[in-house]
C-alpha cells in the first residue's frame, strides 16, 4: 500500500490490482529477477530495443519519468 500512495497522486487502485495480480502472481514471476534491477538501465535497454530517435525526450525529475514518442 506504501506504493499507492507515495510518488505519483494518480495510481488507482485498479492499477495496484493489475501489478499485484499480472507481476507478482504471475506463475513465472521469480523475486531473484528483481535482484539487481535498475530502473535507469532497464529504460536504457527499452530505448535501445525500440529503436527510440534521438528527437524522443526522456526527463528524469526525482524518479518521474515522462516520454515524448515520435509516431
Amino acid at each position: 500500500m506504501n506504493w499507492l500512495y507515495t510518488g505519483s497522486p494518480e495510481k488507482t487502485l485498479e492499477e495496484l490490482d493489475r501489478f499485484i495480480h499480472d507481476v507478482f502472481l504471475a506463475p513465472d514471476f521469480n523475486v531473484e529477477d528483481l535482484r539487481e534491477f535498475c530502473a535507469e538501465r532497464e529504460a536504457a535497454r527499452w530505448d535501445e530495443w525500440k529503436g527510440v530517435s534521438e528527437r524522443s525526450l526522456l526527463i528524469r525529475n526525482g524518479g518521474l519519468s515522462m516520454w515524448s514518442l515520435e509516431y
